[in-house]
């Protein structure tokens, strides 16, 4: 009950206890004064009745100016406003919110889903079409229960955003008109995507694939001008929404499983890769790249290898003839020489022409042995299986035992890997590089070699051979190139084929060959093989 009322009821009560009083005045006898003091309550209520009455109508006059500059108020607004009570019943609303419900039926005392419901039958709200009841529902409890502002879309194409709060006596609802600010928000969205699709579109045609988007219904999307060029098209032939039945030999590229890659043979002969992917709105772009020229490179460049490796392994047998041929009378030289020395000693030049002619023999003897080692190591290659590099290693240490112990070497072993090769190469490998480290030591000190192996990052194992020997002068010239020699062979003897024949070893299985120097002094020798390959 509004305070107005309680006013009321409050001025009728006292009105009825008046008249009672008064009708007990009259009817009374009594002459000792009891009627007078009756009557004197009476006039006293009486005058309270008329004060209640006037302060009524001062009240009352106040609520109507109140209600005035309120409506005047909420009339004044662009919005529309709505107060509703406890019970959900429509108290107060102004003009322009009749306007938006535009019905004829009264709104003041109408429950918020009866004005719902109204709204719904005239047909007002598009996305209520589909499921009304499930709409009132969904809208009845936003409006109860208010959170963030809801927006409404009418069938005139008005947009409405509808503010509501819940406060101690009911809800307010505001509803503003935001058509213009959507129209603007719409516009700026057309611009902005306009100016991507110029910069989509040129940027697709500044590649050098041919590029076909395809739309979730199968119908052409977007294209770009390499697309046309490829396929010896007409740009006004090709409309967006249009089907590929059009495009020959391009029918099925919506009914392939994604991601697709084939290749397509154009109506002239070109070769293209074509490659299909789907999209994150259910479409698919198709790629074309053209490989005509890339193929015949590619074939070429197979002919070429075929040639070179043919070649190389003509290269390589000629060098094992020739060396197996050159050693025969090589022999010869060497051995009558040296019969001529036993038979008729001589002294003097003679002897030492003779010496000359023997030594010469033999180096040229360990070249040309060098030179088979050289040209066995791809063409008399075994199959690749495990090898035990600590057993390898060890089969090595009783090759060189003589060395070892007339140089008083230390050989320092560390635990090693199993890796996949040529075991027989492998041994030649390390005797070449732990060879090596024994014989290029300094005069002062003794040799000191350690072995040891790590795993790399991709796989497989990195090797080194350290030693404390005379280091690797930096000249700037390849010592892995065959017959290259750092030092005289009066100093240290050799053929210069031993790091040739490393090198040669490490990429026949995959790996690679380096060194560096040591700080303490000496060179690190490292190599990479690849681990052991699992057994089927």
């Amino acid at each position: 009950m509004s305070s107005e009322d309680e006013l009321k009821a409050e001025i009728a009560r006292l009105t009825r206890i008046n008249s009672v009083l008064m009708d007990r005045v009259e009817r009374s006898m009594d002459l000792q004064g009891d009627a007078f003091s009756i009557f004197q309550t009476a006039v006293v209520l009486e005058d309270k009745v008329r004060q209640s009455a006037q302060a009524l109508e001062g009240a009352l006059d106040d609520l109507g100016k109140v209600r005035q500059q309120l409506h005047e108020a909420i009339e004044v607004i662009d919005e529309g406003f709505a107060m509703f009570d406890a019970q959900d019943r429509l108290l107060l609303c102004n003009e322009r919110y009749r306007s938006i419900w535009n019905t004829s039926t009264p709104l003041i005392g109408a429950t918020f889903e009866q004005l719902a419901r109204a709204l719904i039958a005239r047909d007002t709200l598009p996305q209520a079409v589909g499921d009304p009841e499930a709409w009132i529902a969904e809208r009845v409890e936003q409006h109860r229960n208010p959170r963030e502002p809801v927006l409404l879309r009418t069938s005139d194409g008005r947009w409405l955003q509808v503010s509501e709060r819940r406060t101690d006596g009911g809800i307010v609802s505001l509803y503003t008109d935001v058509t213009e600010v959507k129209a603007v928000e719409a516009r700026r969205r057309e611009r902005e995507l306009a100016e991507k699709s110029v910069l989509l579109q040129s940027t697709l045609d500044n590649l050098d694939q041919g590029v076909l988007v395809i739309n979730r219904s199968g119908r052409l999307e977007a294209w770009n001008q390499r697309f046309i060029q490829l396929l010896e098209l007409q740009w006004a032939s090709l409309s967006m929404g249009d089907t590929l039945s059009g495009l020959k030999g391009l029918e099925s590229l919506t009914e392939v499983s994604l991601p697709f890659a084939a290749e397509h043979r154009t109506a002239d002969g070109r070769l293209m890769d074509l490659r299909i992917n789907p999209m994150p709105d259910g479409g698919r772009v198709a790629t074309f790249t053209d490989i005509t020229e890339r193929q015949v490179k590619e074939q070429q460049l197979v002919q070429a290898v075929d040639r070179l490796s043919q070649a190389n392994t003509e290269l390589e047998r000629f060098a094992y003839v020739a060396s197996h041929d050159l050693r025969e009378p090589l022999r010869t030289i060497v051995s009558f020489t040296q019969l001529l020395q036993r038979r008729y000693p001589l002294e003097g030049e003679a002897q030492e022409f003779i010496d000359l002619v023997i030594g010469a023999g033999k180096r040229m003897n360990a070249l040309i042995c060098g030179l088979l080692d050289y040209s066995r190591v791809s063409g008399q290659s075994s199959p690749f299986r495990t090898c035990d590099m600590g057993l390898i290693v060890n089969l090595v240490l009783d090759n060189l035992r003589v060395s070892i112990d007339q140089s008083g070497a230390s050989i320092e072993v560390a635990p090693l890997p199993h890796v996949n090769g040529d075991a027989v190469q492998l041994v030649q490998l390390v005797q070449n590089l732990l060879g090596n480290a024994i014989k290029y030591c300094r005069p002062d000190q003794k040799p000191r070699v350690s072995i040891a192996a790590e795993k790399t990052d991709d796989g497989n194992w990195l090797f080194a051979i350290t030693d404390n020997g005379i280091g690797v002068e930096e000249s700037g010239q390849d010592i892995y190139e065959i017959f290259r020699r750092l030092h005289h062979n009066t100093a240290y003897p050799g053929t210069g084929i031993g790091l040739a024949v490393c090198r040669r070893i490490v990429q026949h299985h995959g790996g690679k060959l380096w060194h560096e120097a040591v700080e303490s002094g000496g060179t690190r020798f490292l190599f990479t093989l690849t681990d052991e390959q699992p057994a089927d």
